[in-house]
This record gives C-alpha cells, structure tokens and sequence, in this order.
C-alpha cells in the first residue's frame, strides 16, 4: 500500500511539472507591429482574404453565376 501512494505521488509530481513549457502562450489580444498591420499592402492583402472567404462561402452556398 505505501508503495502505491509513493509511486502515484512521484506520478502526479511528474505530470503536474512537466507540462510549464507547453503551457505558455503568447497573447495576441493587443495590438503590437508584430501582430497589426504595418502599411497598406499588408491591409489590402488581409483583405483581399477576406473578400474570398466571403465568395467562396457564397459559391459553396450555393450559387448559379459566377461573382
């Protein structure tokens, strides 16, 4: 019995600890130039993603003609 609680003791030590590096996330929940837009062609590219998304929902969606 003392040998179980031992070796789940070393077990949830080593599950609890070995996990700090995965955890560690960078938010992006503000704005940096790292994570915004630095001129206009970068604006006009994110864009122009945007606007395809949009077509090819509606295409999908189920369109008759070409947009």
């Amino acid at each position: 019995m003392k040998k179980i609680i031992i070796i789940s003791a070393m077990l949830a030590t080593l599950v609890v600890s070995s996990c700090k590096k995965d955890l560690s996330e960078v938010p992006l929940d503000f704005y940096t130039p790292e994570n915004s837009f630095n001129n206009k062609a970068q604006f006009e590219s994110a864009l122009a993603g945007v606007y395809l998304a949009f077509r090819t929902d509606i295409c999908i969606s189920g369109c008759s003609q070409q947009l």
